[in-house]
């Protein structure tokens, strides 16, 4: 049966944490043999693993135990005056493995958690853990000549003395702010005003000073020492820190693996908190990831075109003429118009630029472009500049007849040398295709413009 019980220890200077542990107990069937201890980040609790705690404890490769706590100045724990650093912070983590008597174990560091963590592993070694679970956390925060991908939002003292004004004159605002600033997907409002609340029980001060000693240490070089295996979570629209500066992590440490959760922002672990525990159940228990990286699978679809035997590539695109066009209009009459607000491009203009370098495994895209708003942020291979139909407006019906009659037309063009129905479509050359693709690449339905789609010409 499982145990769960709640309970305080006393830190060697004297403040009171509040933690909670579950679990099946050491040499059961279906468990590993690695207790995990979850450290949460700057201003959050232990109910920010409310989630993943229980999927923890019912998923494959489950633990003997999980462990969760308050750190000192959060949550149910104490709020003293002093100890707001992360080598104090560290300490605290050491005293509630003493409490509990945890060794093997898997420590799991969610952002400011990482570095604490990080601070235990260099004060007082790696005897008693296994492994290492590291989310969304670069290895320094603020700016420095040699490193541009620390925190997008504290990264030197004017920033760090805004956050802490803004602690201390506007702390609502902030703990609301804060939630905005970490979620990209949508979860449970309950569950959000749930984190709202937790924040506001933090020690506002203590936030600020706290925060003044996390973003200024560099563990850069600590990290190239750390010998214990290692899972680095990256949050690909983190909204805190760019994917890459997480990603060093993996790099400097010598027996890590990387994983990006390509849809999650900073808190990934509450976003998709099922991935999450999968995975972290799976390193705890074998010490590396034995069942992949839990990521859903990139469908590139590719419907069937219109009439069998008739296609052809646009020009730009590996898309059938006449199918993918017709699809194409009905996903933008869906669409959000924000999807749509990047500048037009050629069909040969390839991808569109990207502001830093390239995620690791994209959001599920096709060679065409977003299927449904929110794929992908531009669409791709189709020329001209797109305007979002009016669904009412849009008659497909139209659209595949108009396709069908040019069809035949270049058809009935076949052998006719120049006629109308053999002009060769917009961005492309007829000479290096096959002959039975000439006159079906002579239409291109964009550049004609069609009935129904309210669409312009291309250029």
């Amino acid at each position: 049966t499982m145990e769960r019980q709640r309970g305080t220890f006393l830190t060697n200077d004297g403040v009171r944490l509040a933690y909670e542990y579950a679990g099946v107990g050491f040499g059961k069937a279906n468990t590993g043999d690695s207790p995990i201890v979850l450290v949460h980040g700057w201003s959050g609790s232990m109910h920010y693993f409310d989630n993943s705690f229980s999927h923890i404890l019912a998923g494959r490769n489950r633990p003997p135990m999980v462990v969760r706590y308050d750190l000192r100045g959060h949550g149910e724990s104490e709020k003293p005056s002093f100890g707001y650093m992360i080598a104090r912070f560290a300490a605290d983590l050491r005293d509630l493995l003493d409490h509990l008597e945890l060794d093997n174990v898997t420590l799991v560091g969610t952002s400011m958690g990482c570095a604490i963590i990080w601070s235990y592993l260099s004060l007082f070694g790696e005897g008693r853990v296994k492994c290492g679970v590291f989310v969304d956390q670069a290895p320094l925060q603020n700016r420095a000549p040699d490193w541009e991908l620390g925190s997008r939002g504290c990264y030197d003292i004017a920033s760090l003395t805004r956050l802490q004004e803004l602690l201390k004159y506007d702390y609502v605002g902030f703990a609301k702010g804060n939630a905005r600033s970490c979620l990209s997907t949508e979860i449970d409002p309950a569950h959000e005003r749930l984190l709202i609340a937790e924040t506001l029980k933090a020690h506002p001060e203590g936030l600020g000073q706290i925060m003044a000693d996390h973003t200024a240490i560099d563990w850069r070089p600590y990290l190239r020492r750390v010998r214990v295996p290692c899972l680095v979570l990256a949050g690909g629209r983190s909204q805190i820190f760019p994917p890459e500066g997480v990603v060093e992590c993996g790099r400097l440490i010598a027996n890590a693996t990387t994983v990006v959760f390509e849809r999650e922002d900073h808190w990934l672990y509450i976003e998709d908190f099922l991935r999450f525990a999968e995975l972290v159940c799976d390193f705890a228990c074998h010490g590396e990831l034995t069942e992949g990286d839990g990521a859903p699978p990139k469908i590139v679809s590719d419907p069937e075109p219109i009439r069998a035997g008739r296609r052809s590539s646009r020009p730009g695109t590996g898309a059938s003429v006449d199918s993918r066009f017709v699809q194409d209009m009905l996903d933008l009459a869906v669409a959000d118009p924000a999807t749509y607000n990047a500048a037009a491009r050629s069909p040969s203009s390839g991808r569109p630029p990207t502001n830093g370098s390239p995620r690791v495994g994209s959001p599920r895209v096709s060679n065409m472009g977003p299927r449904v708003a929110g794929r992908a942020a531009t669409p791709q291979g189709l020329p001209g500049t797109y305007r979002k139909p009016e669904l009412s407006t849009l008659d497909t019906h139209a659209l595949e007849a108009e396709l069908e009659k040019r069809r035949r037309a270049a058809g009935g063009s076949r052998g006719g040398g120049g006629g109308a129905g053999s002009r060769p479509a917009t961005g492309g050359s007829q000479r290096s295709m096959p002959l039975d693709q000439q006159n079906a690449a002579a239409i291109d339905p964009v550049a004609e413009g069609l009935p129904g789609s309210k669409m312009p010409a291309a250029p």
